[in-house]
């Protein structure tokens, strides 16, 4: 007799939801991080498992790097896909002026001329996020508390550095 194993079957709402339901961005990563060492514990044997009690920088850093990559799937994913195959975005693009190019974390970047500056990798390239997305919203919010409720001036400059909305 063949021996059966038992399946599980999980179903989610859209992503749109889950993230909207968030007030705050580090919340949500958090959130995530747990919901992804869960899966990924789920897929290995019971020795390897990771138990620790708290999430570490590596897995917060995936975490975003996830969140970003779908939200830039949900907003832009023909350039996403264009870029996949053919490194350039079309010529209708709403993002062809920022020269976009995908990094090594497959997430899509400004591109440019400044190579030879002292800046970061990331405010050189920053990412591209659509500005009516939720969790550009989120980031932004999380911004502006992060660095005492600054003024729209300040935060402009601050997310700047990092995301181009």
């Amino acid at each position: 007799m063949e021996e059966t194993k038992p399946a599980v079957l999980l179903t989610s709402p859209p992503l749109e939801d889950f993230t909207e339901s968030f007030y705050s961005y580090n919340n949500l990563k958090r959130v995530m991080s747990w919901c992804l060492r869960f899966v990924f514990n789920c897929r290995l044997a019971t020795g390897a498992r990771n138990h620790k009690a708290k999430l570490s920088l590596e897995e917060l850093q995936t975490t975003e790097t996830i969140l970003l990559k779908l939200s830039q799937r949900r907003s832009f994913n023909t350039d996403y896909d264009s870029l996949l195959t053919s490194s350039k975005v079309p010529n209708r693009s709403c993002i062809i002026h920022l020269r976009p190019y995908l990094n090594k974390d497959g997430l899509i970047c400004v591109g440019g001329r400044l190579e030879k500056s002292t800046l970061t990798v990331r405010q050189k390239h920053p990412i591209v996020l659509h500005h009516k997305d939720y969790l550009a919203k989120l980031i932004c919010r999380q911004l502006h508390e992060d660095n005492l409720h600054v003024g729209p001036t300040a935060l402009l400059a601050l997310v700047a550095l990092n995301i181009i909305l």
